[in-house]
């Protein structure tokens, strides 16, 4: 019955398969053409009128701005706020031009400033908004989705956002695709009862009478099955019952014919089988126990497995079947591969079954005589092999002395041989130059040599080597000379056996690497003084900087500004309109050059920093560099005031703007990310780009100082610098600095 339970479920499922997937793919494009124009067409409506709400609420923070900036009040605290409490309103009052949207502006991400609808609490956190392509997003901010539209005035930190209920503009749509996918429910559960009817009267119960008699003769019961039909179950039926007729009959005679077989082979002492072009047919108990595989393993495979290789495989075949046709017989000793992977000797016999026709197969005999052949050999090979092994013995140990004491004594390094108790046993003429001593004086001085503050850790390492603990170590101490100078050495110390696998010793190797120690600390007083020598150019470049911006905004913003305020004031006395013109086109080219001039002013002496604090500096910085090179940034930044002091920023600010002008002048960018956060107790800051690459190993070659001088400074404040890079897939920088340890800036 489980046999019919998986035919009937096969043939089931190949027919309500097909019938389920073209029922799903029916429903699938059914709910798309219905409803795809349809919410298609509301949410592009819904999506232009989202844009146009935040847009406008952006012009009018924008206007504000400028009014106070025209007036020379932006730093007046009392106008600016007077100026951010008008645009609030305005903004709000923009929510009743349309239909179910709503505005809303947000402070810091978290903050409510104003809105159109009353919220269930007064601080809504939202997700990680940043400036980028204004994106349509779908959110849940106080327990019901929405899809609003954001744009970010970084200036006032506002995120003025425009949203609608989805429940207000996607009610008819679920409810078109919950009534398509009834319909369509309904019309494939009555597709599919109609088909299982049919499915058991024709196919079902037939099968079921066939397997029940199928069933019956695997069991030995040779019944029939009664055909009533002519169709293709009723032929398969027939065929079905000359079959169990045929084999009724072979059955007998197989029975009869195994019991006669069943006996010879299993009261022969020696292994025999049956091949048919050298694959088994039948084999014995006896070949089993032979070849350690079961009959199960050997059933039907060919008889090159038991040959260790294809050239033995081959030679036995051709002098054997030669054999059987010259003689009828034939006999050949060869090696058969054991399952445990050794080697028995085996003698075949072979002869066809039918001598008339050897495409019938091939009766086999094996004798294993493995034992016979072993001990025919022993006494042969072990004499041999003692003779051979004496006089290899002697001369081996003869060269290797050789040898051993060429290389020891003709060594450029100190080579030491002692025993666990750090006993010297032998030391080469380099050992000895090194320190001055020769070997009974160094026997004499143990580890006194050795400076005094590096004897401590050499010593725990030895006791560990010499307890078993470990199997070397390697390790740079310093020793005394004899006339009284330090070495440096480079000591890599091993755990050997010694002769005849007798007893351990300690092998150690010694480098001199004086000139090497001498040569670093030279390298490291270098590069001290160039990191002092860039600091102090640093410093000085920072303060040319704020003194250029410091007379560009007293004087010459002062003077223009004036400018500016003296032709408005002429041109409320002046009626003619060529006047008037000629002053409002002078007017314009002043306030251009009052932007440029604060822009630069800003730039130069990082007043920025001042007025908007790091995060909105950064984010200024990436709009201008954006505006001015057509590189998209994006800016991701956590609030870091409380751990940074104002040189720091500046250091930072600075760092971002030389970093971004290198994506400019060499990556080939399109797009690079700003991300400025903390990793526990340090700061990272992050330039990551979709460019060309670099090559880090080139850091001195990069925009002047570029990288270098970024390095150089990031190192004096105890921080790291890292550069990523592969060819063609862009390239992040990434600066470490730590918060809590007391750093002296250089700028």
């Amino acid at each position: 019955m489980k046999i019919l339970r998986r035919v009937n479920e096969s043939i089931i499922a190949s027919i309500l398969l097909p019938i389920v997937a073209i029922a799903a793919i029916v429903s699938v494009i059914a709910v798309n053409l219905l409803t795809s124009s349809f919410d298609s067409f509301q949410r592009d409506q819904i999506e232009a009128d989202l844009k146009l709400a935040t847009q406008l609420g952006v012009d009018i923070c924008e206007e504000r701005l400028q009014n106070l900036l025209a007036l020379r009040l932006e730093n007046d605290p009392k106008m600016m706020a007077a100026a951010r409490n008008q645009a609030r309103e305005e903004i709000i009052q923009i929510s009743k031009k349309f239909h179910k949207i709503h505005l809303l502006i947000i402070k810091n991400q978290q903050t409510i400033e104003a809105s159109s609808l009353n919220f269930p609490q007064d601080r809504v956190h939202l997700p990680e908004l940043h400036r980028g392509d204004s994106p349509i997003l779908t959110a849940n901010l106080w327990g019901e989705p929405l899809l609003f539209h954001y744009q970010y005035f970084p200036l006032w930190r506002w995120h003025i956002i425009s949203y609608i209920q989805e429940k207000d503009y996607a009610a008819l749509t679920i409810f078109t695709q919950r009534f398509i996918y009834l319909a369509v429910l309904v019309g494939v559960a009555i597709i599919l009862l109609m088909v299982l009817m049919v499915f058991y009267a024709r196919v079902e119960l037939p099968l079921k009478n066939l397997l029940r008699t199928t069933v019956a003769v695997g069991r030995g019961e040779f019944v029939t099955v009664a055909v009533k039909r002519r169709d293709e179950i009723g032929q398969v039926s027939q065929s079905f019952n000359e079959m169990v007729e045929n084999l009724r009959a072979a059955h007998q005679a197989l029975r009869n014919s195994e019991a006669t077989l069943q006996s010879l082979f299993r009261a022969a002492p020696i292994g025999i089988g049956l091949l048919h072009h050298r694959v088994f047919l039948f084999a014995n108990e006896q070949v089993s126990r032979m070849t350690g595989y079961s009959w199960d393993e050997l059933n039907g495979q060919n008889a090159r497995m038991l040959y260790a290789t294809e050239a033995e495989f081959q030679r036995v075949g051709t002098v054997k079947y030669q054999a059987i046709r010259e003689h009828g017989t034939g006999t050949i000793e060869t090696q058969w591969l054991h399952k445990d992977g050794r080697l028995i000797e085996v003698l075949l016999s072979s002869s066809f079954i039918n001598p008339n026709d050897p495409e019938a197969g091939t009766v086999f005999t094996a004798l294993d005589i493995t034992e016979r052949k072993q001990a025919q050999e022993e006494l042969s090979r072990h004499k041999d092999h003692l003779e051979e092994l004496v006089a290899e013995r002697t001369a081996a140990l003869t060269e290797s002395e050789a040898r051993y004491r060429v290389i020891f004594e003709g060594a450029t390094i100190g080579i030491v041989l002692r025993g666990l108790d750090g006993k010297i046993l032998a030391g080469n003429p380099a050992y000895e130059r090194t320190l001055g001593y020769d070997q009974e004086e160094l026997s004499r001085l143990g580890w006194s040599f050795l400076h005094s503050e590096d004897a401590p850790r050499f010593l725990e390492q030895f006791r560990e080597l010499a307890n078993g603990r470990r199997d070397s170590f390697t390790i740079e101490n310093r020793a005394f000379h004899k006339d009284g100078h330090l070495v440096w050495g480079r000591v890599k110390v091993s755990r050997v056996r010694g002769k005849d696998e007798q007893g351990w010793y300690a092998l150690s190797l010694i480098e001199d690497i004086t000139a090497e120690k001498q040569l670093q600390a030279e390298i490291a007083t270098y590069q001290e003084r160039l990191r002092a020598l860039a600091s102090e150019l640093t410093l000085a470049e920072e303060k040319e900087r704020r003194r250029l911006a410091e007379d560009l905004h007293d004087h010459i913003g002062q003077v223009l500004a004036l400018t500016q305020i003296k032709l408005g004031a002429l041109k409320q006395e002046l009626n003619r309109p060529q006047v008037i013109a000629s002053l409002d086109e002078i007017r314009g080219h002043i306030n251009q050059v009052i932007h440029a001039t604060r822009s630069l002013t800003l730039e130069l002496g990082f007043r920025v920093l001042d007025e908007l604090g790091l995060e909105a500096g950064i984010e200024w910085l990436g709009e201008k560099y954006q505006e001015q090179h057509g590189l998209k940034i994006d800016v991701e930044w956590e609030p870091l005031q409380a751990s940074l002091n104002s040189m720091e920023k500046t250091l930072l600010f600075r760092m971002v703007r030389e970093l971004l002008t290198n994506v400019v002048k060499h990556a080939r960018a399109d797009h690079a990310k700003v991300s400025l956060k903390k990793e526990g107790e340090a700061l990272k800051l992050t330039v990551a780009d979709n460019g060309i690459g670099l090559e880090v190993a080139n850091l001195t070659t990069l925009d002047g100082f570029g990288l270098f001088s970024i390095s150089e400074r990031v190192g004096n404040l105890g921080g790291q610098l890292n550069i990523e890079s592969t060819p063609d897939h862009g390239a992040e920088v990434s600066i470490t600095l730590p918060l809590q340890k007391k750093r002296v800036l250089t700028a």
